[in-house]
């Protein structure tokens, strides 16, 4: 998922889905079905995920103890990135920039760079772009304190697609080559390559 392989991810995900139901071991159940989720709204197919969202909130709030709260950051997240895909840009905003102060709060910084960067993708639509400017910038710092050289990437090229310069593009550059370079197998090089972040950076 988080390098934009998103055929080999429903797979994974929709197969380890089956499994989890087949025994009924909901806490599984629920992270595949976020992924699943996140799939389809990066995708730009929100109408594939209304009836699987429901079921997922549902399990959510009758699995406590579980990473219940892990959870319902994953699920503003996941609304957010939905609300996005719809055009629901007002929707997208105020649940990204909800979920980016809870993962914050929560020292989940993943999920704190991903709240920014949907919150700047709708704020720009909606012609805040000063606002979302600030997101974004505030996205790439969050991205930067973790390990995740993707997620970067993708913080990254939202900032550029608002308000780039020189070096922060050959650094996008940088950080794609060095991706690709540890993808283990063709298949997931060609969709990395093919993928929209990949062919914005590649065309600076």
């Amino acid at each position: 998922l988080s390098v934009f392989d998103f055929d080999g991810a429903v797979g994974l995900q929709s197969e380890a889905l089956e499994l989890a139901e087949s025994v009924g071991f909901t806490p599984t159940v629920v992270s595949a079905s976020i992924d699943l989720l996140l799939m389809h709204a990066r995708q730009h197919e929100p109408g594939r995920a209304e009836s699987l969202l429901i079921k997922t909130v549902d399990q959510v709030a009758n699995t406590p103890a579980w990473h219940e709260w892990l959870w319902k950051l994953r699920l503003a997240q996941t609304r957010a990135e939905l609300a996005l895909a719809r055009g629901d840009l007002e929707l997208a905003a105020a649940e990204a920039r909800e979920g980016s102060i809870q993962s914050r709060e929560k020292r989940r910084p993943k999920y704190e760079a991903l709240g920014l960067m949907t919150a700047a993708a709708a704020l720009h639509g909606l012609g805040r772009t000063r606002d979302a400017i600030a997101d974004a910038r505030r996205g790439v710092t969050v991205a930067r304190q973790t390990a995740d050289p993707a997620l970067l990437l993708q913080a990254i090229d939202t900032l550029l697609t608002l308000d780039g310069d020189d070096p922060l593009a050959a650094e996008a550059r940088a950080l794609s080559d060095h991706i690709l370079a540890a993808l283990p197998d063709e298949t997931m090089r060609r969709r990395f390559t093919k993928s929209e972040t990949v062919q914005r950076i590649l065309r600076l």
